[in-house]
């Protein structure tokens, strides 16, 4: 079969074509040049913004975060369009103080792009965990890398696997400095502003350092 010219013109409106999408996958469409439109069109319409959190607290922390992005980003349904800051905080919610057993974390974050469902992108994501080396033994314990799912474009989801905007992104310095990075003016699904937050009294009294430093895609580790 032949793949779709962009120059060629259609003999009959019920003519099969075959054409490619960006993953190389053959599809069959029938009708005009209009049809090809719109079917394109609806690939791009279903991808979703979405705001990812990165923090390592253990080994070569900026590594580990590099690492991950980078093996997020090799995903063809994955596009990563910005990164933020990189910000070091104390361990939050387990002997904060005992830096020696629970070490600082870095963290940042980033926007991406997919049609993955948040479920779909849940179980990628937790294979880049694994792939890093991430262990679940200790709850709010240390780890190489922890990758959670912010924001999810417009949508408010409850489930078993699943807590969509993340119950704690108004609660953490080390999640809203890195978010009000990419967009100053970002918004959680139910209206409310993300600057709003950062100056609430529990935010205000969190340590977080802004450093000097940034993380790149094209970056060798």
């Amino acid at each position: 079969m032949e793949a779709v010219d962009n120059n060629e013109s259609f003999s009959s409106p019920l003519s099969p074509r075959m054409y490619y999408n960006n993953s190389g996958v053959s599809n069959f469409i029938f009708g005009n040049r209009k049809d090809i439109k719109c079917v394109r069109e609806n690939k791009v319409n279903n991808m979703q913004t979405i705001y990812l959190g990165f923090g390592s607290s253990m080994g070569d922390r900026r590594e580990n975060i590099q690492i991950a992005l980078k093996r997020l980003d090799a995903d063809s349904r994955i596009r990563i369009t910005t990164i933020s800051s990189l910000y070091q905080s104390p361990h939050l919610g387990r002997n904060a103080e005992d830096s020696i057993h629970y070490p600082p974390h870095l963290n940042l974050a980033a926007k991406i792009e997919t049609d993955l469902s948040a479920e779909q992108l849940l179980e990628q994501i937790q294979e880049v965990e694994f792939a890093g080396g991430r262990e679940r033994a200790i709850a709010w314990g240390p780890r190489t890398i922890d990758i959670d799912i912010l924001i999810y474009g417009d949508m408010q989801i409850v489930s078993e696997k699943l807590t969509i905007p993340h119950p704690g992104i108004s609660q953490r310095a080390f999640v809203i400095w890195p978010l009000l990075d990419i967009d100053p003016e970002l918004l959680l699904p139910n209206g409310r502003s993300l600057s709003s937050m950062k100056f609430s009294s529990l935010v205000k009294g969190q340590r977080i350092e802004l450093l000097d430093d940034k993380i790149w895609l094209n970056q060798a580790v």
